[in-house]
């Protein structure tokens, strides 16, 4: 998956140039092909009336972990943080600030501990996790040899990944 070309990025494209999937298709290709996208001044008016960007910095990320923590009690990621350091920003006070959480705070304990004295506590269903039994499968680094077994690893991955769900586990967070 290239995470730089999000799918609700295509899907949004899809919109601007009136559903049209023809231009969509085309647009994806000149992209992936030149990695420009261009657009005409009627369809950057509107994505500039529909978005805003913005940023913060690592100590605005820490600041809003910390007084967000404060505030609420609750422990945000470094992510969700500068969405909400930027939404409370940008935002029009006419409506309410919706921040949706992008990841656990865990994963970045190091951010957390920086921020808020403490380290954040892990998800229970990975209290055990370092008591697991690990397993390493070594593959060839050409692809033909390495196919058949990155199959399996990918089959054996699923259904791994069925029981961590099962678990309460997301493991694409």
């Amino acid at each position: 998956m290239d995470i730089q070309v999000a799918s609700n990025f295509e899907r949004y494209l899809y919109y601007l140039l009136d559903q049209n999937t023809e231009n969509v298709a085309a647009k994806m290709a000149d992209f992936s092909e030149r990695k420009v996208m261009e657009f005409s001044a009627v369809q950057m008016a509107k994505v500039h009336e529909e978005f805003t960007a913005s940023f913060a910095d690592d100590e605005e990320t820490v600041k809003t972990i910390r007084s967000f923590h404060e505030e609420t009690g609750y422990i945000l990621d470094p992510h969700t943080a500068v969405g909400v350091a930027v939404g409370r920003r940008v935002r029009n006070p006419e409506y309410p600030l919706v921040c949706l959480a992008t990841a656990h705070p865990a994963k970045f304990g190091d951010a957390v501990h920086e921020a808020i004295g403490s380290d954040p506590a892990m998800p229970p269903a990975f209290n055990d996790l370092t008591a697991r039994e690990k397993k390493v499968t070594q593959i060839s680094a050409e692809t033909e040899k390495s196919r058949p077994t990155w199959h399996n690893m990918q089959s054996s991955f699923r259904q791994e990944n069925t029981l961590f769900r099962n678990l309460g586990v997301n493991l694409h967070t």
